[in-house]
């Protein structure tokens, strides 16, 4: 068997781009000798209760950082500094390596490898001064606000160092949608091959007409998915005579926004449920009860959560910018830009059934491209290829 090198900063949930490094582990199990290079220790149970995985301890073998080095920098810091210093200790056992790959974005392992791109690094003005659009995350602390310091932290990082933008560009590049695909052009001017991320598609059947008439909202409690603004949508589309609900799941781990989020739900509780750190399968049948889903983050570079409603039967609206607008086929119907526009196009389609029908027959053509088996099969015959 080849030997793989997976590198990662860690695959515990909660996080899309964690579901891509896992599934990549399973995809490869079988058929190569996987290691797996992470800052933080593996939690396979969290990690198959959550994604959904079959991973086993046997299936791979776990290479990690010091305790020390964790306790020094711990979880939500420094992420970037972290990755590449995994990076760097790859770079060291290049001679015991096959394949290299990194999930998590552009990648330097020394010698050509296999990166997954969910957002170019280098798309960002705050380093990079070709870049002209505004940054689209939401800043966490005030080092993330301050360009000069991002720049003198990417050179920190090793970023144009030891790390060679002319090698990360002879990688094989993935990428989560066709809309990060085209940011990988205009930042490196590479061509990167759409590999969608994994969705679950094997949600309960129910029928139609069993299902609850009401709203589901699936991702992480966090505060780009603006979730405030969801709330405001769907009340504003009651105050036009729709008797909806709305229920709200996800990871919990940003505790400050889940208790802005609590408090929301509490003030229209007749309407509004919340439930954080389901179980899988218990999102699972969740998700399956309800006709319709929304999704509030612009841009959401894919959206595993969309394509989890979408795969479970739902009718979803979406921001019309990013990774998202592909899952729901580019239908208009769907896509929104102001809450005004959301709020007109979801209550169009609430009040005319033969449209409902053909949207589901619409979305229901386009589950198969978002799934773990269409994942798992793309994933391991790019690894077979790329291997020789």
């Amino acid at each position: 068997m080849k030997r793989v090198l997976l590198v990662h900063p860690s695959l515990n949930p909660p996080g899309g781009g964690r579901a891509v490094g896992a599934w990549t582990l399973q995809a490869l199990r079988d058929t190569y000798r996987v290691d797996v290079l992470t800052w933080e220790p593996v939690n396979l149970a969290a990690i198959n209760r959550q994604y959904g995985t079959g991973l086993r301890a046997s299936d791979f073998r776990f290479h990690g950082v010091s305790p020390a080095l964790r306790r020094l920098l711990p979880a939500g810091t420094f992420d970037l500094w972290k990755r590449n210093h995994l990076l760097r200790i790859a770079q060291q056992r290049h001679a015991q390596y096959d394949v290299f790959i990194c999930t998590q974005n552009e990648a330097d392992f020394g010698c050509r490898a296999i990166q997954y791109i969910h957002f170019p690094l280098f798309h960002d003005p705050r380093i990079n001064p070709r870049v002209s659009r505004p940054f689209e995350a939401v800043p966490t602390s005030w080092y993330h606000r301050s360009p000069g310091f991002m720049r003198w932290y990417f050179r920190a990082c090793g970023m144009g160092s030891w790390f060679s933008l002319a090698r990360m560009r002879a990688n094989l590049t993935l990428a989560n949608s066709n809309w990060t695909a085209r940011l990988i052009a205009q930042t490196h001017g590479i061509e990167a091959t759409t590999l969608y991320p994994p969705v679950h598609s094997e949600f309960p059947a129910v029928p139609w007409n069993e299902r609850e008439h009401g709203f589901v909202c699936v991702g992480r409690i966090a505060e780009e998915k603006r979730l405030p603004m969801i709330i405001s949508i769907l009340a504003a589309v009651r105050q036009r005579g729709h008797d909806i609900r709305l229920h709200i799941t996800g990871a919990g781990n940003d505790r400050e926004h889940c208790r802005v989020v609590r408090r929301l739900q509490q003030e229209q509780a007749s309407w509004v449920s919340l439930d954080v750190d389901l179980p899988h399968a218990a999102l699972m049948q969740l998700v399956s009860r309800y006709q319709y889903g929304i999704h509030g983050r612009a841009p959401e570079h894919f959206g595993i959560a969309v394509g989890e409603m979408v795969n479970a039967g739902c009718i979803v609206f979406v921001p019309n910018h990013g990774g998202q607008v592909e899952i729901v086929g580019n239908r208009a119907e769907l896509t929104y830009d102001t809450v005004a526009e959301a709020v007109e196009k979801i209550d169009a389609v609430l009040r005319a059934p033969d449209r409902q029908t053909e949207l589901r027959r619409c979305l229901a053509s386009r589950r198969a491209q978002f799934s773990t088996d269409e994942f798992l099969r793309r994933m391991r015959a790019t690894v077979d290829q790329f291997s020789g």
